[in-house]
């Protein structure tokens, strides 16, 4: 696993920035985060397992790869842009969440 450096742009998590782990040090072509107002709820859980599934269950909001740009200071050199695709959003399943 290699780590990379990625910063979402448009919707209400722009600007957000943060390392993830990837295979092969390839940047996928689209993931999905928590909304903003599921933070606080994730973070309160004490069980890292318990985190884990919140985040998984909860990561909604769809982000699509858009270009890499040369930075310095991050892993690799190079900042990940990924934009906001709403069309792509999943649904909460769970009326419990």
């Amino acid at each position: 696993m290699a780590k990379i450096f990625i910063q979402l742009f448009m919707g209400e998590q722009d600007g957000w920035t943060s390392s993830i782990d990837v295979k092969n040090g390839r940047p996928p072509e689209m993931f999905y985060v928590n909304r903003a107002c599921d933070d606080e709820r994730i973070r309160k859980a004490k069980d890292a397992k318990v985190r884990m599934i919140l985040t998984e269950s909860l990561a909604v909001l769809a982000y699509e790869f858009y270009q890499a740009e040369l930075k310095e200071g991050v892993p690799g050199g190079k900042q990940y842009r990924y934009r906001r695709v709403e069309h792509a959003d999943r649904k909460l399943t769970d009326p419990a969440l």
